[in-house]
């Protein structure tokens, strides 16, 4: 397995940005969903994308998409053709400094501006270059997530033009251009946010928890604070997964296979930290699994995150740690399980599923971190 920030490399003297990027929680105009098997676009589908267009919000709004939820909901069942490659994307930063007339205006100061040697190098020059590659990952996220060609795609890509502009009008400015990227890079984020949680309610439409309550917004709960952290595995799955902000007892988790599409989802409370010192509550974890033929595979990698949360993350399970970590995935609170294709959609045992006798492994714990 190995630990991901989402990381996007930036023009500047290869520059690898390390600003954490939205993780998304599964492409889903990519492949489509694991609950989903429709390969068709409607009529209607088509006319909620042309709504969203023209109720599609400035630059400078607060609340950009706020429609978003009604295209996302309408294209539930729905596989949009997709291309894969940025190659064919306007206005993505693909040059190094290496390649200045390849290079915009902004950019060249950037590049200038970014040699060690030089006595003003410094921190604003830094996090010019981490802004940069941040507004550039996330305007390819966010162009991969919507449907190819489409008016609302063709918007984002207009507004990438004109961030672009704006930054260039800067002149040498290292101030303006900095604050021109960070204010395009929350725009970028507060959309794809937007996209992700619309994303969420196509696949619990309709749950419940055991509480009665509906499932899609204990899962926004725990998936408050944006962007959530990610780690992806050895086979090209990525597990993702938040917490309530200022209640960290409140986890929500995602775990996806390598083309994006949902495996399981998973709810867990009073697990964080409840294997170091005295517990006051006893800790729940509810997996909500899409893909029940990879339930073998599922388990195993929740139960290490499980066990790294249990511990508070960021854990060695090296040399003489290595028994704390097996220790905690040995005492792990029982893992409730739940077929999502349910048609009851209640978190009772009419929707319940035997868990695999499979444990995690302890050398998975270290790479959970937070």
């Amino acid at each position: 397995m190995q630990k991901v920030v989402a990381h996007w490399r930036g023009p500047f003297l290869r520059w690898k940005v390390t600003l954490p990027q939205p993780a998304r929680l599964f492409k889903f105009f990519e492949g489509g969903l694991a609950l989903s098997h429709s390969r068709y676009v409607t009529a209607s589908i088509v006319k909620t994308i042309n709504i969203f267009d023209r109720t599609f919000m400035s630059e400078n709004a607060h609340t950009p998409y706020l429609t978003i939820v009604l295209v996302l909901l309408g294209l539930c069942m729905s596989v949009l053709a997709q291309a894969n490659s940025i190659l064919d994307l306007p206005y993505a930063n693909l040059g190094s400094c290496d390649q200045k007339d390849k290079l915009r205006p902004a950019q060249k100061v950037i590049c200038d501006a970014s040699d060690p040697h030089l006595t003003h190098y410094n921190s604003i020059v830094g996090a010019m270059m981490e802004y940069d590659g941040a507004a550039n990952g996330n305007y390819i996220n966010l162009w991969r997530d919507l449907p190819m060609d489409s008016p609302v795609q063709k918007r984002v890509i207009a507004a990438q033009k004109a961030y672009l502009e704006r930054r260039d009008a800067c002149g040498k400015d290292y101030g303006c251009i900095l604050r021109t990227e960070k204010a395009r890079t929350k725009e970028l984020y507060a959309q794809q946010e937007k996209l992700e949680k619309a994303k969420l309610a196509c696949l619990t439409q309709g749950w419940e928890t055991a509480g009665g309550g509906p499932l899609e917004q204990r899962l926004l709960d725990g998936f408050n604070i944006f962007p959530w952290r990610m780690v992806t595995l050895a086979n090209g799955w990525r597990l993702q997964w938040g917490t309530m902000p200022d209640q960290a007892s409140i986890q929500s988790v995602a775990l996806l296979d390598s083309k994006g599409r949902i495996q399981a989802l998973g709810t867990a409370e009073n697990l964080y930290r409840s294997q170091l010192g005295q517990r006051l509550l006893e800790p729940v974890l509810r997996i909500y699994v899409a893909n029940v033929k990879s339930l073998v595979e599922i388990v195993p990698v929740l139960s290490s995150w499980a066990a790294a949360s249990s511990l508070g993350f960021n854990q060695s399970c090296d040399g003489e740690e290595r028994s704390k970590c097996q220790a905690a995935l040995a005492h792990l609170p029982r893992m409730a399980v739940y077929d999502l294709h349910c048609k009851a959609r209640k978190t009772t045992l009419s929707c319940g599923l035997p868990s695999p006798a499979v444990k995690g492994k302890v050398e998975d714990i270290g790479f959970y971190s937070q």
